[in-house]
């Protein structure tokens, strides 16, 4: 109602939160998610080849200290 008054002075202000309001709708529900889904592909397509490039495919992870006690503590 406030981007539709008749007063002018108030309907610039309605117009900025309306753009906003629609703005920030559409990078949530759509700009977001597709950037995530991109980026994930990206991922898991160039994820092996890098670490085959850099040689780190059969080194073992490092040990939990806490679950590999041997003291049982």
């Amino acid at each position: 109602p406030v981007a539709f008054s008749i007063q002018e002075f108030r309907a610039p202000m309605g117009i900025a939160v309306i753009g906003g309001l629609i703005t920030s709708t559409l990078l949530t529900l759509l700009v977001v998610p597709a950037m995530f889904s991109l980026v994930d592909d990206i991922e898991r397509w160039a994820g092996p080849r890098i670490m085959r490039l850099i040689g780190a495919q059969g080194e073992a992870p490092p040990a939990d200290p806490v679950v590999n006690d041997p003291r049982g503590a």
